[in-house]
């Protein structure tokens, strides 16, 4: 007779192998990969939002250099005044409708005179400015607007643009300079000792007479602390010549 087939068995549970456990090892190496994985997407993502207020912050200033060029020209083109009957004004101020004159009031603009990361650094500011109903201030306008190489403001506090020699080296306004402690705004002026602050990992965001923004982190060109002589990279930035 053949001999009997039979079915083939299954091995043993003895016999099959064991589905392998991860080491202690192992699973502290898995652990810190996900957590260096885990630290770098947190860091990119806060480098993003930085960037992004950044952003957001030159956006502001390029508004606040289409206001400020609007007056210039219901003002036949010269700088608006930082004097008024032998007193300094706040311009900025005055653009940002806390006093009479350039007031931007019912115009949709009021986050032109102010920077995202400076109204998270001091909150003060934003609660001073809800308090009294204008619009937070953090931007600073250069004070040399208004004052030429000589060191003498230009005749009843204003100055013609035109005679600015290169109004697209020239600062208009910055990153604020909060050295007076204002409770509800900054001081309203930047330059010959008073540099702007540098929110942005050590830059301060800076518009130009002619509208474009850039981010400056030079010392040098940023603490002035006298009178640039002309020609100099200083006195293009502060003064236009």
């Amino acid at each position: 007779m053949p001999p009997c087939l039979h079915a083939p068995t299954s091995p043993s549970a003895h016999q099959r192998p064991r589905p392998q456990a991860f080491t202690l090892v192992e699973l502290l190496i898995a652990i810190a990969i996900i957590g260096i994985l885990g630290s770098l997407l947190i860091t990119g993502m806060a480098r993003v939002r930085d960037s992004a207020k950044s952003a957001r912050c030159a956006s502001n200033l390029r508004q606040l250099q289409t206001i400020y060029s609007l007056q210039v020209q219901d003002n036949r083109g010269m700088t608006l005044p930082d004097r008024e009957n032998g007193k300094s004004i706040t311009v900025i101020a005055r653009l940002a409708g806390l006093n009479y004159g350039y007031s931007t009031e019912g115009k949709g603009i009021q986050q032109a005179f102010s920077c995202p990361v400076q109204l998270e650094l001091k909150p003060g500011v934003v609660e001073t400015a809800k308090k009294n109903h204008y619009p937070p201030i953090t931007f600073s306008l250069n004070r040399g607007l208004n004052w030429t190489l000589d060191g003498y403001a230009a005749p009843d506090g204003r100055r013609a643009l035109n005679t600015i020699a290169l109004p697209a080296r020239m600062i208009l306004a910055t990153d604020g300079d909060d050295s007076d402690k204002a409770a509800g705004y900054y001081g309203g002026v930047v330059g010959i000792g008073r540099p702007p602050e540098t929110p942005h990992s050590g830059k301060t965001n800076a518009v130009f007479l002619d509208g474009h923004v850039e981010a400056i982190s030079d010392a040098s060109l940023l603490n002035v602390t006298s009178l640039p002589k002309s020609g100099t990279a200083q006195a293009a930035l502060w003064f236009g010549g």
